[in-house]
């Protein structure tokens, strides 16, 4: 039998979890600390407008950039509106002032052949993802490959039916194992001669999960500064990366783009030729 309708995940869920804040009481002491008080009382100055966003909770990402590249060069009273400066900063290649700022995302809905591609981008990022050992895969759900026509019949189209049926004798091969490893295992535990019940339940998942397919969901979180996701987003992103990851890539950046709105004002999505979305990246490494 194809394993049912409710295991098959077709589209990835994405949440900002956390994300580097810039708090006004912060910013006031940096700035007294830089003896930079005149140009924040200026009206109209970099410094003046970045206090006001802070304290009315309106800034992001853009702006803990901006200091740390005002930063550089005393330039506090004045220079480029925010988005202008941004785009100059990006156009000059001057990343590092991105990496202060950073996003935890919430990813599930994925596949374990998205995460072994997406976790090699190491610089920059952090990783924490749900355990095979640990977590019993009885209830796992499955990502359908985009490639897999979303409105055919799940019933009556021969992919989807050939992918539903290779998902569900996995699942059916992993709880045999699973079981029979249990079963064993905990005889000799019982026995005394398999010492911690925790222990053998974990060898018994780690065996089993080695018969699940690389389309097994797995969830993380993901956590990346600016400077190393818009790298990130324009490798995976592009319309030769794998479909499932660059499906991701565009949700991820629509979540970003909210948080630093100036910074990714150069990385778009649109339809490619092939008929799914894909990112766009001006100067995708900076």
């Amino acid at each position: 039998m194809p394993i049912t309708l409710d295991r098959l995940v077709f589209q990835p869920e994405v949440s900002i979890v956390a994300t580097t804040v810039m708090t006004f009481e912060g910013l006031d002491s940096a700035i007294a600390q830089s003896g930079a008080e005149d140009a924040a009382e200026r009206v109209g100055s970099p410094l003046s407008e970045m206090l006001y966003r802070v304290g009315d909770r309106t800034g992001n990402g853009d702006d803990i950039a901006e200091f740390g590249g005002r930063q550089c060069y005393r330039s506090w009273g004045a220079g480029r509106p925010q988005d202008q400066y941004i785009s100059n900063v990006i156009n000059e290649g001057h990343g590092s002032i991105f990496e202060h700022a950073s996003i935890v995302f919430q990813i599930t809905g994925v596949s374990r052949a998205l995460t072994h591609e997406l976790i090699r981008h190491r610089a920059g990022t952090a990783v924490s993802q749900e355990s095979q050992r640990y977590v019993d895969a009885k209830d796992i759900r499955f990502v359908v490959p985009p490639i897999l026509k979303p409105d055919a019949d799940p019933d009556n189209d021969p992919e989807m039916l050939l992918f539903r049926r290779s998902c569900a004798l996995a699942l059916q091969n992993y709880q045999d194992l699973q079981n029979l490893l249990t079963e064993r295992l905990g005889a000799m535990h019982a026995a005394g001669d398999y010492k911690g019940a925790t222990a053998y339940k974990k060898r018994a998942n780690e065996a089993a999960r080695a018969l699940l397919p690389n389309a097994a969901e797995t969830r993380l979180l993901f956590t990346t500064n600016l400077r190393a996701l818009r790298h990130i987003l324009s490798l995976r992103g592009t319309e030769y990366a794998d479909l499932e990851i660059r499906r991701l890539a565009v949700t991820m950046l629509t979540h970003a783009s909210a948080y630093a709105p100036h910074f990714f004002a150069g990385v778009t999505k649109q339809l490619a030729d092939d008929g799914y979305e894909a990112v766009s990246a001006i100067n995708g490494k900076v």
